[in-house]
């Protein structure tokens, strides 16, 4: 939780112990390679930070995987729309 902690007085400028108070919502979730965090038309019910690792946003057109970002340690993921619209999601994760 203190790379979560951080982010959020680093880069949102939060003060701490509202940080700290954020940072009490979340559970630290391992995710196994070849797992997803959401796949593509199903519903995004998580905002994930990536405390290790990457992650690959794709989506498959016209038989082909088209990768579109890889995020790595320290970056903020879900599927935008799907989670605040709920949409289906646009992508594999």
């Amino acid at each position: 939780m203190s790379k979560l902690r951080a982010f959020l007085i680093d880069e949102l400028k939060l003060p701490s112990n509202l940080a700290t108070s954020v940072a009490s919502y979340y559970q630290l979730v391992g995710i196994d390679k070849e797992k997803y965090v959401v796949r593509e038309n199903q519903y995004c019910n998580h905002l994930c930070m990536i405390e290790s690792g990457y992650f690959r946003f794709y989506s498959h057109s016209d038989k082909k995987v088209i990768t579109h970002w890889i995020f790595g340690e320290g970056k903020l993921i879900t599927d935008i729309t799907s989670i605040n619209l709920r949409e289906p999601a646009k992508w594999n994760i």
